[in-house]
C-alpha cells in the first residue's frame, strides 16, 4: 500500500499553467512579457510509523475503535493554521506577529532538546572501540511532497525530519542493547509529545479582526473614546492571549520570516463584524 501523499512533487504532474514555455527571442526590441509565478516544492522521507503519524495526523473516524477517539493534528492542520496567523500578522495584527515569534522560539528550543537527545544516545551506540553498529533504517521509507505558501509552515517539517531519525536512534539503541524497553517507550513517547506541541502552538491565536488592529491595541482597552465592541475585543485579547510585550506593539521585534505588513485592517463602526 502507497501511503505517501503526492502535491506536484515531479515537474511533470505541475498544472500545465506552471510548466515552462519555450520563446524564441531573436532581437531585443521583442516584447516577451514577464515571467509567471515561482514554483517549487518540497519532500520528506520517513522511515518509521511514529514519523508518519505526524506528518498525517488522525481524524476522529481513524480513532473511532477507541473508547476515547479524538482528531490529533498533523503537518497540514498546522500549515493551513500558520497561513492564516502569517496572513493576519500581514494586516498587522499585533498577536498574529507575536505568535510567529512564539513559534520561532519553540522551533529553536525543540530543535536544540531533538540534536541533544540524539547526540546522547549515539554516544551510547558508539561508546564500545571496535563495535559498529548502524542505524536502522526502512527498506521502503516513505516520501511526502508537501509545497507551502509561507515559511513557517515548513519548520515542523524539519523538526519531524529529526524526530524521524531520532525514532530511528531509539529503536536502534533499544535493539542494541543499549537502552532499555521502559526508555525506549519513554524516549518515543516524548520525542512524539515535544513534536506535537510544536504542531498545536497557533493554537493560542485567535482571530478577532480589526477590533484589535496595532492601532487600536496600542490606545488600550482603558481607553473610553473607543467603540464598545472594540474595548471589549481587547479584554477578550488581553484575556485568551495575554499582555502584548511593547516591543512586539511598537514593531520593534519581528518574527525572523515574519512577512511585510501591507495593508494595516481599519475598523468601522457602521460595517458588520
Amino acid at each position: 500500500m502507497n501511503t505517501s501523499t503526492r502535491i506536484f512533487s515531479d515537474p511533470e504532474e505541475r498544472p500545465a499553467s506552471a510548466r515552462p514555455e519555450s520563446i524564441v527571442v531573436t532581437d531585443s526590441s521583442v516584447y516577451v512579457g514577464d515571467p509567471g509565478p515561482l514554483w517549487g516544492g518540497s519532500k520528506i522521507t520517513l522511515h518509521t510509523r511514529q514519523g508518519r503519524n505526524l506528518v498525517m495526523g488522525r481524524s476522529a473516524q481513524e480513532g473511532a475503535a477507541s473508547a476515547k477517539a479524538y482528531r490529533i493534528k498533523g503537518l497540514f492542520d498546522y500549515a493551513r493554521q500558520v497561513r492564516q496567523v502569517a496572513h493576519y500578522a500581514s494586516m498587522d495584527d499585533p498577536y498574529a506577529d507575536w505568535t510567529l515569534l512564539k513559534l520561532e522560539a519553540a522551533y529553536k528550543e525543540t530543535e536544540g532538546w531533538l540534536k541533544h537527545t540524539r547526540q546522547e544516545l549515539e554516544g551510547k551506540l558508539t561508546a564500545f572501540r571496535g563495535v559498529d553498529i548502524h542505524i536502522a533504517e526502512s527498506v521502503h521509507p516513505i516520501e511526502v511532497s508537501v509545497q507551502f505558501q509561507n515559511p513557517y509552515a515548513y519548520l515542523p517539517i524539519y523538526l519531524i525530519a529529526d524526530a524521524d531519525q531520532l525514532f530511528l536512534t531509539i529503536l536502534t539503541a533499544a535493539h542494541a542493547a543499549r537502552i532499555s524497553r521502559d526508555q525506549k517507550e519513554k524516549l518515543m513517547r516524548e520525542v512524539s509529545a515535544k513534536i506535537r506541541a510544536f504542531i498545536y502552538a497557533p493554537d493560542g491565536w485567535r482571530f478577532l479582526g480589526a477590533l484589535v488592529s496595532r492601532t487600536v491595541v496600542s490606545r488600550g482597552v482603558d481607553d473610553e473614546t473607543l467603540h464598545p465592541r472594540i474595548r471589549k475585543a481587547l479584554a477578550e485579547a488581553r484575556q485568551r492571549m495575554g499582555e502584548l510585550p511593547q516591543e512586539v506593539l511598537d514593531r520593534t521585534v519581528r518574527g525572523e520570516f515574519a512577512p511585510d505588513i501591507r495593508k494595516p485592517m481599519v475598523f468601522k463602526e457602521d460595517e458588520e463584524q
